[in-house]
């Protein structure tokens, strides 16, 4: 997303590191599974716990398997840091065997003093929210397909403003820390989809 000079991956690998890009459970490039379909709500029984729990040993053992290596360096942003903290926390004799460097980037394991729109108001309605996704199935959250990618890239490759705006909501009250060089490469992956129950966890 951001200049290979900058993009901490591209970085790595330009000094000759080993990179591995995983993503997490249920975004639009993640969504196989060996027995449950992204096209039903059991998909998407799941947050960052289990992804952190599951995902993240399932991609240290494929990782370890394809190069050999005993032990990984783990780099986490934003949601990535979380789903290692909870994983550390309760299973850390394994990450202990499996991991010699972890960096937390952006990292949160609580956000009491979050200025999201979004995830403030989950926490004030929490109850309310979940019967109400329960009862219409909405446990996608933001999905990609047709119609919101092709609103998506309308709307933020001609009304670039309008999009800042929805990031204020969703993500940040201060869009200027981003660069704006970037963003309509933001917004081309907008929205990715992510399982509901995450957003609402953080709540």
């Amino acid at each position: 997303m951001n200049y290979a000079d900058k993009a901490p991956a591209f970085v790595a690998a330009s000094q000759g590191y080993d990179v591995w890009l995983n993503n997490s459970r249920g975004n639009k490039y993640s969504r196989a599974h060996t027995s449950l379909n992204p096209n039903k709500n059991k998909f998407w029984y799941t947050d960052w716990e289990d992804m952190g729990l599951k995902d993240q040993p399932a991609v240290m053992e494929y990782i370890t398997r394809q190069t050999g290596q005993e032990k990984v360096s783990y780099i986490g942003h934003s949601q990535g840091t979380t789903q290692f903290f909870h994983a550390l926390s309760e299973n850390n004799s394994y990450f202990a065997d499996h991991v010699n460097l972890f960096v937390a980037l952006a990292p949160i394991t609580k956000i009491p003093n979050t200025e999201s729109g979004t995830i403030k108001f989950a926490a004030f309605n929490y109850r309310l929210l979940y019967d109400a996704i329960d009862l219409v199935g909405y446990w996608e959250m933001l999905p990609a397909n047709w119609a919101t990618s092709t609103l998506s890239n309308l709307f933020c490759n001609n009304l670039l403003d309008f999009c800042i705006l929805l990031e204020e909501f969703f993500a940040t009250d201060d869009p200027s820390t981003d660069d704006k060089d970037r963003c309509n490469v933001y917004f081309d992956h907008f929205p990715a989809g992510t399982p509901t129950q995450s957003i609402l966890h953080y709540g």
